[in-house]
């Protein structure tokens, strides 16, 4: 399991190619580390990858088309905004973004 999660990971990073709260939302703010200080939203060693849709069977990270990369403050919300989680507000948009991704090879449908 923890070598499909990190073959899993690598994909979306990938793809995303960073934090994607400032290219669905240019209201999302800068991207935070999990401490709350500033990081660059192509800084993937920060990063983190949440689960939004289920299309996975089973076990929770079969599929990239199923997870988005976010920055600890988008994912969970660190720093000034801490209490206010940018990732559970915008799960529609979020679901848009896999949207354009849903192709098998992964490729954008737009």
């Amino acid at each position: 399991m923890a070598e499909q999660v990190g073959e899993v990971r690598a994909v979306v990073f990938v793809r995303d190619g960073g934090c994607v709260a400032l290219r669905i939302d240019s209201k999302a703010g800068p991207c935070h580390d999990a401490w709350g200080s500033p990081l660059g939203w192509r800084v993937l060693s920060g990063m983190e990858m949440d689960y939004i849709r289920k299309r996975s069977t089973g076990r929770r990270h079969e599929l990239a088309s199923d997870h988005v990369t976010l920055c600890p403050g988008h994912h969970r919300g660190m720093g000034a905004r801490q209490g206010y989680v940018w990732a559970t507000a915008h799960r529609p948009e979020l679901r848009e973004y896999l949207e354009r991704w849903a192709t098998d090879d992964e490729t954008p449908t737009d």
